[in-house]
């Protein structure tokens, strides 16, 4: 979404994301917890460039609009609060019940999270691109990262990348299903 220091964005209807290209390098040798704090520190010192249309970043590249094809969705509204709201608006004759959010990209791969009450990951892709079995590997290294770092917040990411291996056995992760 849209950085809330837009002004009337609390009234605007209809779509209000922005893709932002990020390349995040990690130091192998430093903590996760380190390389997050640096990616955040990233996002923070660009985001004055945040609202820069995306194709104009491609156009401006030397690859002419082929930067990535491949997508990671922060979905950051929580439809249950939405619906939530909708249903105990009184001071109208309209009711809006059972919002959701369908959304379709042109990217091969994507995943989006959803924060809500239960953490919610989705992986669509497009299969006549990418393999079944590489987004199931994906699906496993995620469950396998997200259920043991935040345990041991500071391991390093080599051991963080020998965990979504399934390589890493100093540690045990516990058993958590997606």
């Amino acid at each position: 979404g849209r950085d809330q220091q837009v002004e009337g964005l609390d009234q605007v209807v209809g779509i209000t994301i922005n893709t932002v290209p990020r390349r995040i390098a990690f130091d192998p040798e430093a903590s996760f917890s380190t390389a997050v704090q640096q990616v955040q520190r990233d996002y923070l010192e660009s985001i004055d460039y945040a609202h820069l249309p995306l194709s104009t970043i491609q156009a401006r590249g030397p690859l002419q609009g082929a930067l990535f094809d491949h997508i990671f969705v922060y979905e950051n509204i929580d439809w249950s609060d939405v619906n939530q709201q909708s249903e105990r608006n009184e001071d109208t004759d309209l009711q809006i019940h059972n919002l959701q959010s369908v959304e379709h990209t042109h990217y091969n791969f994507e995943i989006t999270v959803f924060p809500e009450r239960e953490l919610e990951i989705r992986l669509v892709y497009n299969e006549e691109v990418i393999d079944t079995a590489f987004v199931q590997t994906v699906a496993d290294s995620l469950q396998k990262v997200l259920t043991t770092v935040p345990l041991h917040t500071q391991l390093t990411n080599n051991k963080v990348m020998a965990v979504s291996y399934g390589t890493f056995q100093d540690i045990a992760a516990p058993a958590v299903t997606f």
